[in-house]
C-alpha cells in the first residue's frame, strides 16, 4: 500500500472478528455465601489456544473475553488474595469449574463466537492452613527471620511461598485438605540467630535434608495444623 504526501487514502477498512467471553460469580460456600472480591480467575483451551485472565470485582463477578469458539474451556478460580468472605483468616481453596480440585479433571466450558456463556460460578469451601517458627539450633534458639518457606504437595497440586516474620513465625492458608504436604526452608536471607556469620543449612521439617524424604505434614480443611517447626543447624552441620 503507497500514501502520497498531502492525500488520504481512502478505504483501509477491517471488519473485527466478535470473539466470545466466559463470566460468572463466585462466593464463599457458606450458608449466606458472600461474594468473594479478588479471585484471580484463568480460562484456558489447549485446542483453540486461546486463554483470559480476570479478577473478580466487589460483587465476585467476572468476564473473561476474547475467547474463541471452543468446547473444552478450563475455568479455574485461585483464591490466594480472597477477601469478602467468612472464611478469609484460614482463606479459600482453589478450584475448578463445578467444585473439581486443581488436581482432578476439569469440567469444561463452551464458548461460542459473539455471545457470553453464563452462569460458570465457583462456592469456594474454607481452606486449611499449616503454622510454625523456624528458629537457630543453638541453645537459646533464635526466631529467623527471613526464612523462605515452601509448602507443597503433589496429591492436592498445592504450592505456596512465604517468609517467616522478625520472631521466626510463619503460616501459609489456603490449602486444599491432604496427608502429603512438604514444609521446607531455604535460609539463604535467614536472619536474628547465633550463627549469621556462617549462616543456616537448608532443611525441611522434621530436620531431614533437603536432598532426602522429607516428613509429610497433613492439612484438614478448616483447621491450621501448628507446630510445623524447624530449627535450622550452621551451614557445614549435619542434620539428624
Amino acid at each position: 500500500m503507497s500514501v502520497n504526501l498531502g492525500a488520504i487514502k481512502p478505504g483501509i477498512n477491517a471488519a473485527l472478528k466478535a470473539y466470545g467471553a466466559i463470566s460468572g460469580t463466585v462466593t464463599d460456600a457458606g450458608g449466606t455465601h458472600h461474594s468473594l472480591e479478588n479471585i484471580d480467575v484463568v480460562v484456558s483451551s489447549q485446542s483453540t489456544g486461546f486463554s483470559g485472565y480476570a479478577m473478580t470485582d466487589a460483587d465476585g463477578k467476572y468476564t473473561v473475553k476474547g475467547l474463541e469458539a471452543g468446547d473444552n474451556y478450563e475455568v479455574c478460580f485461585t483464591a490466594s488474595y480472597a477477601s469478602g468472605g467468612s472464611s478469609d483468616a484460614l482463606g479459600y481453596a482453589d478450584q475448578y469449574y463445578k467444585n473439581q480440585p486443581v488436581s482432578g479433571t476439569q469440567t469444561p466450558v463452551s464458548v461460542a463466537l459473539g455471545q457470553t456463556t453464563i452462569g460458570i460460578n465457583a462456592a469456594l469451601v474454607r481452606a486449611g492452613g499449616i503454622s510454625g517458627t523456624v528458629s537457630d539450633a543453638g541453645g537459646t534458639q533464635h526466631g529467623l527471620s527471613n526464612v523462605q518457606v515452601r509448602v507443597s504437595s503433589s496429591s492436592t497440586g498445592d504450592r505456596k511461598d512465604t517468609w517467616t516474620a522478625t520472631d521466626g513465625s510463619w503460616s501459609v492458608k489456603g490449602l486444599t485438605a491432604g496427608d502429603d504436604y512438604q514444609v521446607c526452608f531455604t535460609a539463604s536471607y535467614a536472619s536474628g540467630g547465633s550463627s549469621d556469620a556462617l549462616g543456616y543449612a537448608d532443611q525441611c521439617y522434621n530436620s531431614q535434608p533437603t536432598s532426602g524424604t522429607p516428613t509429610p505434614a497433613s492439612v484438614a480443611l478448616s483447621q491450621t495444623t501448628i507446630g510445623i517447626n524447624a530449627a535450622l543447624v550452621p551451614k557445614g552441620s549435619a542434620l539428624g
